[in-house]
């Protein structure tokens, strides 16, 4: 729950990693009391939606989130969506900008802000946020914006050897995918869950290290070598990267 802008009482926001943008109802800022600019142009261009919705320009929002030691105000673009049922999504442009994550080791859950040392309480949801007002899910994501052909081509080999790397693996490798989404913090190694689908009678199964970067070629992660049970299905990451990393749930 944050105030947002000038706004009387709290709004509900949802945090969710699926989006890589930040996302407004329509429907919530034309009932705001002082509804701030849309504004258009050509990062406008470079988003898309999917499902029954579409955008129509963005506003700039300051959301201030109440802790138990002091608000936190920060500010951040949201694309309006017509459509969406939410209030407010924010997506991983605003959680990688203000190094925001999730701390799922305390009941209730908590959001993380940053460097502050601030945390508030937050309510996992087990429905899918992203909902048009017909009930269907739907994804707003950013398309590269490629200034010549040459990062054009860049991104396009990049994405072509990802693929190979994944055709290479050994006959019988059986897949190791996160079990949540998980936020690696700046040049530290993190303790994760993953989902392993072990076979009747194998008691136990290696994960050889790999590294990997993530996006950007100078931001890269490790995982160790590990040996994993059906009792005990968790790797280290270490990121040695100075920024908060994103991985999604199901990342293999």
């Amino acid at each position: 729950m944050a105030r947002v802008n000038s706004e009387e009482g709290l709004t509900e926001i949802t945090v969710e990693s699926g989006s890589d943008i930040t996302v407004i109802s329509h429907n919530f800022w034309s009932s705001m009391k002082k509804p701030p600019e849309e504004k258009s142009g050509q990062k406008i261009n470079l988003i898309q939606v999917t499902g029954r919705t579409s955008i129509t320009g963005y506003v700039v929002l300051e959301l201030t989130f109440p802790t138990k030691d002091g608000p936190v105000k920060m500010q951040v673009e949201a694309y309006v969506v017509k459509g969406m049922k939410v209030p407010i999504i924010l997506g991983n442009d605003f959680t990688n900008q203000y190094r925001i994550s999730i701390d799922r080791l305390t009941t209730p859950s908590r959001i993380i802000f940053g460097f502050t040392g601030r945390s508030a309480d937050v309510i996992e949801l087990e429905t899918e946020p992203r909902l048009d007002e017909a009930g269907n899910a739907f994804r707003a994501y950013t398309r590269p914006d490629f200034k010549s052909n040459l990062e054009r081509r860049a991104f396009i080999r990049r994405k072509s050897a990802k693929r190979k790397n994944q055709s290479k693996r050994p006959g019988g490798a059986i897949p190791v995918k996160l079990e949540k989404d998980v936020y690696l913090k700046p040049e530290f190694l993190t303790l994760v869950a993953v989902q392993v689908n072990f076979s009747e009678k194998q008691e136990e199964g290696f994960i050889e290290g790999r590294l990997e970067s993530n996006s950007n070629s100078a931001d890269f992660y490790r995982t160790a070598d590990c040996i994993i049970t059906p009792q005990n299905k968790s790797i280290q990451i270490a990121n040695f990267s100075q920024k908060l990393m994103h991985l999604p749930k199901g990342h293999v």
